[in-house]
């Protein structure tokens, strides 16, 4: 009867030369510890013994253990000194210093101040975190509990910011694998919403105060963004052949609590749009009844004296209670009368080229830059937007009216 051979290894513990028995191919162990958790342990091909992080789960000091036999195999590996300064945390404060648009420039301010809230708040989490050590089960983890915490279109915008950053340390040669799944990118709301029909902005514009009604024109059939209109002076409007043309050349935001004045939010954003011709006289009307003579005179003062320039969330309040007043539940934004305007671009047979020009867009198909060298809304096409129809609601109730001191009351 013939005796299997046990092939014994010799290692050293304490000095002393100890002998035991050759383990399996497994690669590395896991000692369980007394908090529950998993420690992972490995052997270097420098020939030193590893101590990992302690792991939450026994799955995931495996998955630890088999990224590290990967990498070792592959000739990828890092001793854990020389990446412990490449944690998450001071990784993304350099990326988000250095990081630059598609086009070159620098990011924005509010680019800036989004990011690091999404860093100190959603990611804080990763911020000791060294960057080989983020795992898939890691990210899946973090992003169930950011969709029960904030909800899931909070949950997938921090997810594009952790896989953007993370796919510039796979560019450095960090790691080796971006391990945020692309399933996680993906943003879902709770509420859909949509651009108004023309009934229903007609019944909008007739609930907002007389002084407000004209910011949902230029926006439904001028397409420009909050930031654009709200700065907008007297200055900034012509008169062409009959047409009002509202010349954008900057927006206003506000970061940090201050309002900075910067260029529209693409290069092609710097344009001249026409407005329907038959738009011109409530815009005059506008014009004589709550602009200042000056050239710099604001179309759009705020009511509060010391304020700049109306903020987002007093536009977005008299707006939603002229929905109010339009009797529509739906979830219609103001930033949803821009897709009123391109949509109805788009019905009365505007190019996709013009439309871009229209609506300031930048491409990312760079051939089409070159289709039509002309920026904004010539006066031919501002006359394909309809006009109004007539307000069907005979309920809404007038705001009070500073020039005859009188508030009209619902009957």
């Amino acid at each position: 009867m013939s005796r299997t051979t046990v092939e014994m290894v010799t290692y050293q513990h304490k000095g002393k030369t100890m002998t035991r028995k050759k383990r399996d191919t497994t690669f590395g162990t896991l000692k369980r510890l007394k908090s529950g958790k998993f420690q992972p342990i490995y052997l270097g091909p420098d020939k030193k013994r590893y101590y990992a992080s302690a792991c939450n789960t026994e799955k995931q000091a495996r998955e630890f253990l088999a990224d590290r036999d990967y990498e070792i195999k592959h000739g990828q590996w890092k001793p854990p000194a020389s990446i412990e300064a490449e944690d998450f945390g001071r990784y993304a404060t350099i990326w988000v210093r250095q990081r630059q648009t598609r086009k070159g420039s620098a990011l924005r301010p509010s680019t800036i101040a989004l990011y690091e809230r999404e860093l100190d708040s959603g990611l804080q989490g990763f911020a000791r975190c060294p960057l080989t050590y983020i795992t898939p089960p890691m990210v899946r983890e973090w992003h169930g509990k950011r969709c029960e915490q904030a909800g899931e279109t909070t949950a997938g915008a921090e997810a594009r910011l952790l896989h953007a950053i993370l796919a510039t340390a796979m560019k450095d040669g960090t790691i080796t694998r971006n391990p945020v799944p692309s399933e996680l990118l993906r943003s879902k709301t709770g509420n859909g919403h949509r651009a108004p029909t023309a009934e229903e902005l007609a019944n909008i514009i007739a609930a907002l105060p007389d002084k407000w009604r004209l910011c949902a024109y230029i926006a439904a059939f001028g397409g420009l963004r909050f930031g654009e209109w709200v700065r907008l002076e007297r200055q900034d409007l012509d008169e062409v052949d009959g047409h009002v043309v509202v010349h954008v050349t900057c927006q206003a935001q506000r970061v940090g609590g201050e309002w900075l004045i910067r260029p529209p939010k693409s290069s092609e954003g710097v344009r001249s749009v026409s407005l329907p011709l038959w738009l011109t006289d409530i815009v005059n009307d506008h014009l004589k009844r709550f602009v200042g003579p000056f050239p710099a005179s604001l179309i759009f003062a705020p009511d509060k004296n010391g304020t700049r320039y109306v903020s987002e969330s007093t536009w977005s309040h008299k707006w939603s209670r002229a929905l109010d007043k339009a009797h529509i539940s739906d979830v219609i934004r103001p930033h949803d009368l821009r897709h009123y305007f391109g949509s109805a671009l788009a019905d009365a047979g505007v190019g996709i080229r013009q439309l871009q020009n229209a609506l300031g867009h930048g491409t990312a198909r760079a051939s089409l830059g070159y289709l039509e060298s002309s920026r904004g809304l010539p006066e031919s096409l501002a006359d394909r937007l309809q006009r109004l129809p007539a307000a069907t609601d005979t309920n809404i109730v007038n705001y009070p009216s500073r020039e005859n001191g009188t508030e009209a009351l619902a009957s």
